[in-house]
């Protein structure tokens, strides 16, 4: 995916890195990992950002990982991507529940990140894996 200056997809991705390097200059940084991909079933490559629900639980997508009898790449399987979210556990941590894995059709690689609809339903889209597709927009129901 290219942007050009000028669109609006550009003009956004610019104001969220000015946003990020502003915050990061005046904060003081405590940073922790909540949880380390394995980069097999649970995913591999989360690419964009997580959103919480009113739950406190984290939501995201990984670009590859998950099925790894799909989306193969010189003859490595890599899978086509995942849906996941986080749910904080009694001892501080954080448990992955994998809650869709992409599988080639109708749409692989979720590049971006997922959003909130009516109902609690999460909306995303994938890029496709090139070969069979060319991506998609996708519902996951609670």
């Amino acid at each position: 995916m290219q942007y050009r200056l000028g669109t609006p997809n550009a003009a956004l991705l610019v104001l969220i890195t000015l946003i990020l390097v502003l915050a990061s200059a005046s904060a003081q940084s405590n940073y922790k990992t909540l949880y380390r991909f394995t980069g097999v079933a649970d995913g591999d490559y989360p690419a964009w950002g997580v959103i919480f629900d009113q739950a406190g639980i984290l939501y995201g997508t990984a670009a590859w990982g998950g099925n790894l009898n799909y989306c193969t790449s010189n003859g490595l399987s890599g899978g086509c991507g995942v849906v996941f979210k986080l749910v904080p556990n009694s001892k501080g941590g954080w448990n992955e529940i994998v809650l869709h894995r992409f599988a080639h059709h109708p749409g692989a690689h979720p590049v971006f990140g997922v959003i909130f609809g009516a109902g609690g339903n999460l909306y995303g889209t994938t890029q496709g894996d090139g070969v069979t597709t060319f991506g998609s927009v996708f519902e996951i129901t609670s």
